[in-house]
């Protein structure tokens, strides 16, 4: 009977003892790595996100020189608003080896998530013959026009135009407006943009959150804890490769690197 007290006791130190070295490793990978082991472990959808299922960015056609990327959840994201902002990223493709030239921009805003690539646009603007540099970009839909956001979850979709009209790689995602009475009653009382980004962040409204932020930062440039807020919010959504453009961590860093976000306006097409 001793002897089998015995060989239950040593299995149990063995077994702790396994257990502390597993625990161990991996205390020192979170103090090594940090945020990345929380990236990997992040789930497939974001906090700010709808839960879709993404689709596969590209087109067969490309401009070798650049890319265009969205700035939002890839399973899509909310907003209060009736006129958001669509941010987007231009980028020059540094190991280009065909030089391109941009000749304008096309957006698009479907009447539903399942037509992207088919089916008739219920919003369509283009802009030719600017002078894009890398940089963030907002654009801006026209107050002219009644809202095109119908309450659904709505794809839209932005590309660029190269000399010859050919599409480049192009960007979407999606977007859904959704009414919330508490944050609407919290909202009025925010009286500046950065509280306003506060809330909308509460709320998880990506798309009214991350416009906010920026156009806080415009004007207050050198406010540190707004500009970590608002990287903190970018974390939780590029947490895995984002597209074929560029990794995760140079895309959050060209945008907080960036001094403004240039506005692109145009007419309605459709």
């Amino acid at each position: 009977m001793r002897q089998l007290i015995d060989i239950l006791d040593l299995a149990w130190r063995r077994q702790i003892t396994r257990f502390s070295g597993k625990f161990l490793s991996l205390l020192c990978l979170s103090v090594l790595y940090g945020n990345d082991l929380a990236a990997i472990a992040q789930p497939k959808h974001s906090q700010y996100g709808l839960g879709i299922e993404p689709r596969q960015m590209g087109s067969l056609h490309s401009l070798p020189s650049y890319c265009v990327v969205a700035i939002a959840p890839r399973d899509g994201g909310r907003t209060i608003s009736e006129y958001p902002t669509f941010y987007v990223y231009l980028l020059k493709r540094k190991d280009a080896f065909v030089p391109s030239n941009i000749t304008g921009l096309n957006f698009k805003l479907y009447g539903n998530k399942d037509i992207p690539s088919r089916g008739r646009a219920i919003f369509s603007g283009r802009v030719r013959n600017l002078d894009l540099e890398d940089g963030l970009y907002k654009i801006n839909l026209s107050t002219a026009y009644p809202s095109v956001l119908n309450g659904e979850v709505q794809s839209w979709k932005a590309y660029l135009l190269g000399s010859d009209d050919m599409f480049s790689e192009y960007t979407n995602t999606y977007i859904q407006r959704v009414p919330d009475p508490s944050l609407f009653r919290e909202i009025r009382s925010a009286t500046t943009k950065l509280q306003q980004a506060q809330v909308y962040t509460k709320y998880y409204y990506w798309y009214d959150a991350f416009d906010a932020y920026t156009q806080w930062l415009e004007a207050n440039p050198t406010d540190i804890n707004a500009r970590r807020e608002r990287a903190r919010m970018l974390q939780k959504i590029y947490y895995s490769p984002h597209n074929r453009c560029t990794s995760s961590e140079k895309l959050l860093k060209l945008i907080d690197e960036a001094k403004s976000a240039k506005p692109i306006a145009f007419p309605q097409v459709k």
